[in-house]
């Protein structure tokens, strides 16, 4: 489980994620009422812990998924919306080439999933230095 949380947030790079990040919440009396904090989070919950069920069903702005089914519990109903449909096919393109060129554990297979992702974020951000602006004080925004 902390393997799948921690490579959630490396797909991230180069950006990091700066809110509540728990690869695994420990299962000690009262940590479940950290579901309930608002969002955003990651935290990586092991199945049948006490309590914790019971707070992963009230999770209303967030996604749910049970890596042991590979089946999203609980979605928003945004998702589709996030990533423009061209940035949404070219990931999932290059992700199908990875699964079916590679094994389970090959150490290029998870190079080849990394690449894919960073590709999406230069192509997002590839031309973001165009609204980036120096100030008079040298202070640097974004316009």
């Amino acid at each position: 489980l902390s393997s799948c949380v921690e490579a959630l947030q490396s797909l991230l790079y180069p950006f990091s994620w700066p809110h509540t990040f728990i690869p695994v919440l420990p299962d000690i009396e009262g940590l479940s009422e950290i579901l309930g904090a608002p969002p955003p989070f990651v935290i990586g919950i092991l199945k049948g812990k006490t309590g914790m069920t019971a707070q992963v069903g009230s999770i209303q702005d967030g996604i749910v998924v049970d890596l042991d089914t590979s089946k999203v519990l609980h979605a928003v109903g945004d998702e589709s919306s996030i990533l423009p449909k061209r940035l949404q096919e070219g990931i999932r393109s290059a992700l199908q080439l990875v699964s079916s060129n590679t094994k389970d554990g090959d150490d290029i297979r998870n190079f080849l999933v990394s690449e894919a992702f960073l590709r999406v974020f230069v192509e997002t951000c590839a031309h973001l230095d165009g609204h980036l602006v120096a100030q008079q004080d040298g202070k640097i925004i974004f316009q």
